[in-house]
């Protein structure tokens, strides 16, 4: 007699599959509700949102990616720091002439117009960095040279700590650019040729643009420069100092001659 095979084992009878008469009659599988970390079926074919991902730990909302709601926490502060950094950056790139539809001549024209945009806290800024490097304000210079349009301040400095010595520093917009040593000859009279920055009222540089541009009396007068620079000696043989304007305009230039004290000495048309 020959025997017949036995049956395979029913698929309800193995863990995790759907019965075989359940996909042959149509009835539905179990809901993917009932499975861990599963979105249901029904939610997908219907329409319905998922759980919101505000409700998964370490995970954005959805809704703020779209919608462009700022995610917290330390990233967002420092992107929000770094944009902040870049339009610092873009500023600055603008005043140089470098960014945008804003040309260099058009930029200079205008500072032009406002009496050339010089502004005394760029030579305060300057000595004060001078001060803190030779460690007192009680120094001496040879000259001092600033130019609006390029916000840079130079000036030839006697070192108070060896006093045979000169170096030249150089200021743009209001960060030490370098120090250079300045050669000394045998012949040079540094007492005669240096005079003590302590003497000027650099609180008062604005007022004597303003009293130059007035006594120039020029359309479209601007001051190119301002310098610090020595006239003569004391009887002491100390240099003295005066503070000298460069003055222009379309048609014509001068040069307007202050005191240290800001009083106007003269003002020579060229």
């Amino acid at each position: 007699m020959t025997s017949r095979p036995a049956a395979p084992p029913n698929r309800r009878d193995i863990p995790g599959t759907i019965p075989t008469n359940a996909r042959q009659n149509g009835t539905p599988p179990p809901n993917r509700r009932d499975i861990p970390g599963t979105i249901p079926t029904n939610a997908r074919q219907n329409g319905t949102p998922p759980p919101n991902r505000r409700d998964i730990p370490g995970t954005i909302p959805t809704n703020a990616r779209q919608n462009g709601t700022p995610s917290g926490g330390p990233g967002a502060v420092a992107s929000g720091a770094m944009r902040r950094i870049a339009v610092l950056v873009v500023g600055a790139l603008l005043l140089a002439g470098c960014v945008g539809t804003v040309d260099r001549s058009d930029f200079e024209a205008e500072i032009q117009a406002r009496g050339g945009g010089f502004d005394q806290a760029m030579v305060i800024d300057a000595v004060d960095g001078v001060a803190a490097r030779v460690g007192t304000d009680e120094f001496e210079i040879t000259r001092l040279t600033a130019n609006p349009m390029a916000g840079l301040v130079t000036m030839q400095v006697r070192d108070p700590r060896a006093p045979d010595q000169l170096d030249d520093y150089t200021f743009r917009r209001g960060s030490l650019e370098s120090v250079d040593p300045v050669q000394v000859s045998a012949a040079d009279d540094l007492d005669a040729d240096a005079f003590p920055i302590a003497g000027f009222a650099l609180d008062r540089l604005d007022d004597m643009v303003d009293d130059a541009l007035d006594a120039y009396d020029t359309d479209g007068g601007y001051v190119d420069g301002v310098s610090l620079v020595r006239v003569g000696t004391t009887e002491a043989g100390q240099g003295v100092g005066a503070v000298q304007l460069q003055l222009e305009s379309p048609r014509s230039s001068a040069v307007a001659r202050f005191t240290p004290g800001g009083e106007l000495i003269s003002l020579e048309r060229q």
